[in-house]
């Protein structure tokens, strides 16, 4: 197309409104969202215990192109809760994919951040409500506390 650059062409640099979207041989340039680089590492306050699987996602959702679908089911787990960066593009994206593969999404929308508020705004009271459940962290954790309570006692 006229105007656009080509896919793959690393000096491109499209930009929607306020937000520039770099190409993935400008971000692997520049050492940002390739494996060892800061950002994608875990903070040790969330780093997998012992025995708990990692799965790196290299695109906007965390199925394409991963062992996700495949971890999951053969575990047989059915319900997804997601946190992340981008709201309206990583978080949005994986919710999206779980739910057209039939999972249940919850989105932890206080665990959640974007490139600005407003994008994060919309997503969590616009899209992602179609697609599976928002809740924030304390809300699904109350929620999951009495569902063990109950389970327990009965």
């Amino acid at each position: 197309m006229a105007g656009l650059p080509e896919r793959g062409d690393a000096s491109s640099t499209l930009r929607l409104g306020e937000v520039a979207l770099f190409t993935e041989a400008e971000a692997k340039a520049a050492g940002r969202s390739t494996e060892g680089s800061w950002g994608i590492e875990f903070i040790d306050a969330l780093a997998p215990g012992q025995g708990e699987l990692v799965v790196r996602k290299r695109v906007v959702s965390g199925f394409a192109g991963t062992e996700l679908d495949r971890l999951l089911r053969i575990r047989d787990i059915a319900t997804l809760v997601i946190a992340g960066i981008i709201t309206n593009f990583a978080a949005e994206g994986t919710a999206r994919d779980a739910s057209d593969r039939g999972y249940r999404a919850i989105v932890l929308t206080d665990c959640c951040e974007s490139v600005n508020d407003e994008m994060h705004q919309f997503s969590i009271t616009h899209v992602l409500p179609f697609v599976g459940e928002v809740a924030t962290a304390a809300d699904f954790n109350e929620t999951a506390n009495a569902i063990c309570a109950s389970q327990t006692a009965g």
